[in-house]
């Protein structure tokens, strides 16, 4: 019974991706070309898809077909300012949806992810990269080139007249258990269990680009993860009455150099591997 329901989950979610999907990309691009044109001014309306999808995808998906337990710490959201740098664990292809509908509904309804330009290119190109840049949910960032950052986050900024979470994921990547013992040997980081770990430069980067474009600026970190373990898309039949947790908390001042900033990032993944190790032991 739980196979056919995780069966069922992934159809759905594959149908209501491709609707909003279609959507968004269409009502995005044209009004993305009608601004190119001075036609049109302001927030591309679908720059709230990411809301609006995941929220389908959360409440039909995972707690109505699924039946997952879903905890949130804490229940309540966060002011909102301008431009929100949020710092979050990178996800599985399972938590991708729940993680978003955490973020948009707890931070802030707009997110623009930072994405590498490579992402671009190939299957993820078609799946996320260009679907995306036609929602404005996108930011094309690259992370060793802070002039480029820079102008690409004030282009964002100016175009927009309400608050966007800019999303960016210092551990890099989708975490494997390869991945872990790599990083760990790499960076001599015993404490890596269940992420990899984080790298400062592109989040350095976003965060003084942000500082640079708004008179407020609000850092935000969110880590999430399933119990007793992360799924990845091949564990269908063990996703039916899982457990996903998701610890999403305001940061106070702003590093004062690169290297300070990345002591700190060191420092809260080695607090976020042990609340992922009390909540999997």
């Amino acid at each position: 019974m739980d196979t056919l329901r995780s069966q069922f989950a992934a159809l759905m979610g594959g149908l209501i991706m491709l609707l909003f999907s279609f959507g968004a990309c269409t009502v995005g691009a044209s009004w993305k070309l009608a601004r190119y044109l001075h036609l049109v001014y302001g927030d591309n309306p679908a720059s709230l898809a990411l809301y609006w999808w995941s929220k389908a995808e959360y409440h039909l998906v995972y707690r109505m077909i699924l039946r997952q337990q879903v905890h949130i710490h804490p229940q309540s959201r966060l002011d909102q300012s301008q431009i929100m740098v949020c710092e979050a664990t990178h996800f599985t292809l399972i938590g991708m949806i729940i993680q978003l509908y955490v973020i948009s509904h707890y931070v802030c309804p707009r997110v623009r992810i930072c994405m590498r330009p490579g992402v671009m290119n190939g299957i993820w190109g078609v799946l996320a990269g260009w679907p995306m840049w036609c929602m404005d949910c996108a930011i094309i960032l690259d992370r060793d080139n802070p002039k480029q950052a820079r102008e690409a986050l004030a282009s964002c900024v100016l175009a927009s007249g309400k608050p966007y979470a800019y999303v960016i994921y210092p551990d890099s990547r989708r975490p494997t258990r390869k991945r872990i013992d790599e990083d760990r040997e790499r960076f001599d980081a015993p404490f890596l269990q269940h992420t990899l770990f984080p790298r400062k430069g592109g989040a350095w980067t976003l965060l003084q680009a942000a500082i640079g474009q708004a008179s407020q600026v609000t850092r935000v970190e969110v880590a999430t993860g399933y119990v007793p373990q992360d799924y990845e898309i091949w564990d269908l039949d063990r996703l039916a009455g899982a457990t996903y947790h998701a610890r999403v908390q305001q940061l106070d001042g702003t590093p004062a150099s690169e290297d300070v900033h990345g002591a700190e990032l060191r420092e809260r993944w080695r607090d976020i591997n042990a609340w992922l190790s009390q909540l999997r032991n």
